[in-house]
């Protein structure tokens, strides 16, 4: 009796230090979090967790001050130019330049972190890492939420680069309010959230649009008219004044975008267009009914202007294109940035702060695509070079490439396993199949608009459950057969 206590007491005795002991080894390896010594990063992670995993460039030697980093710059990528102009930090007493958070030798530059914001940002920090102590869910602890996990360690590391591209806002301070102009009104806009707050585990995107509280009505009206209360409250009579005139303002654009889309959507239906036209076939020809009238209106004012604003595109491109597009940081910004932006500008490097879809596929006015793949990856990298640098745009280019790789091989094993089954049930493996495409597509869209939610949670998972469902679909179809054959067992 005596034995029975004491030999599990000794077990129990050796096994709990021995279990902090192999956690302090795990935790010891080169990479972070529970399992360090168990996945190595890919190159591009750099960018999402700076601290630990970025490398500056060895491109350009020198040590430099921050008037030749802007003049410098400005020729290379004026678009994080204009950003910082158009910051706080360009317009202070004491410009901060790009040394101040970057660092002046080019062969030891760093990205900024929370504790580099920190320095100068002291009670914005110190309210950041205050979250720490409610615990998880947490902006703070983001990051080691996400390498913790055991299943961040098992899957390809390409795969998961969209789960620390949400994760970063632990680690980096430009999730909410984005480089390089940081503006905290863009992190108070709830759009900001959804880059991130989005996608089937929370779906606080579609909830929070689909509330009371209308879309354009609450975006347009209560921050245009923010300097309305302003005033009010400091009793100031003439900006109250010009608040409500910014109020008819809002209204009048409200109205214009909704007639807008609905000349739109009764040209379409006036031209019998049922089917999306798919750019090849459209350079072809074979949509004859759409014409230069589709995107720019019947009539010649402002004609250019309405072709180059997403809602005409995205008055076609419908479903998973325009989703991807708008739940990325580039279809987000370009939404908050849609009243300061002039419109009137060409389609050219530095004069949009991000690039909407005209941008992108129409850049510099050329009608052909510019972003189709038969057009080549110089022509993509050339109007991504406007605002990124060449290393950050092959790093991502070279992690989607992987990422499409992984998605075939998925695709490529569900419909081997289609083809092996013998179930007479060919509707429900017609759909399994398209499902599977649609999943790999959208892992190319979430890869094409920088999309996290589409890399991943609309993606790379959702083609795991079609693996699983096809795998299921295939056992049962055989344990049928097991049952048909041998109805005595």
């Amino acid at each position: 009796m005596r034995n029975r206590i004491i030999i599990p007491l000794i077990i129990a005795l050796l096994a709990v230090p021995a279990g902090f002991a192999y956690v302090h080894w795990s935790k010891g390896g080169t990479c972070t979090g529970l399992y360090s010594r168990y996945w190595s990063p890919d190159p591009v992670q750099g960018y999402w967790d700076p601290d630990n995993f970025y490398q500056s460039p060895d491109s350009v030697q020198g040590i430099f001050a921050g008037k030749l980093c802007v003049q410098c710059h400005e020729g290379i990528t004026p678009g994080i130019v204009n950003d910082w102009r158009a910051s706080r930090h360009a317009q202070s007493e004491e410009t901060v330049y790009c040394n101040d958070c970057h660092g002046n030798n080019h062969q030891q530059l760093h990205l900024p972190t929370p504790d580099v914001c920190g320095n100068c940002h002291t009670k914005q920090h110190d309210e950041f890492r205050d979250e720490t102590r409610y615990g998880f869910p947490s902006h703070v602890l983001a990051m080691e939420r996400a390498v913790d996990a055991k299943h961040f360690v098992d899957k390809p590391k390409a795969e998961v680069q969209s789960c620390v591209q949400c994760h970063s806002v632990a680690t980096k301070c430009d999730s909410c309010h984005s480089r390089h102009r940081f503006d905290a009104t863009e992190a108070r806009r709830p759009e900001a959230c959804i880059t991130c707050h989005s996608g089937p585990p929370h779906p606080d995107d579609e909830t929070y649009f689909a509330s009371a509280i209308e879309r354009d009505y609450f975006e347009m009206w209560y921050f245009d008219n923010l300097g309305a209360y302003k005033s009010a409250a400091h009793g100031n009579p003439a900006g109250v004044e010009a608040g409500h005139r910014k109020m008819a303002a809002s209204l009048d654009r409200i109205e214009t975008q909704a007639n807008e889309l609905r000349e739109l959507s009764q040209a379409k239906k006036k031209a019998g267009f049922t089917t999306k036209p798919a750019g090849d076939l459209w350079m072809k020809g074979a949509y004859t009914d759409i014409g230069c009238h589709s995107c720019h209106g019947e009539n010649h004012k402002e004609s250019a202007i309405k072709a180059r604003k997403d809602q005409i595109c995205t008055g076609c491109h419908e479903g998973s294109v325009s989703h991807s597009y708008s739940t990325s940081k580039h279809g987000i910004i370009t939404r908050l940035e849609e009243a300061r932006q002039d419109w009137r500008q060409p389609l050219q490097r530095g004069n949009y702060r991000t690039p909407g879809c005209s941008y992108c596929h129409l850049h510099n006015g050329d009608h052909g695509d510019t972003m189709a793949p038969g057009r080549g990856p110089e022509v993509r990298h050339w109007i991504c070079a406007g605002c990124h640098s060449p290393r950050y745009i092959r790093e991502q280019f070279a992690n989607g490439k992987r990422q499409l790789e992984i998605a075939g091989l998925k695709l490529t094993e569900g419909e081997s396993l289609i083809a092996s089954a013998v179930d007479d049930q060919a509707d429900a493996w017609s759909k399994l199949r398209q499902s599977l495409n649609h999943h790999r597509h959208n892992v190319l869209l979430g890869i094409g608009h920088q999309s996290p939610d589409y890399q991943w949670w609309h993606g790379q998972p959702a083609l795991d459950g079609d693996l699983i469902r096809i795998r299921d679909r295939i056992l049962q179809s055989s344990r049928r057969k097991s049952l048909a054959d041998n109805p005595e067992e």
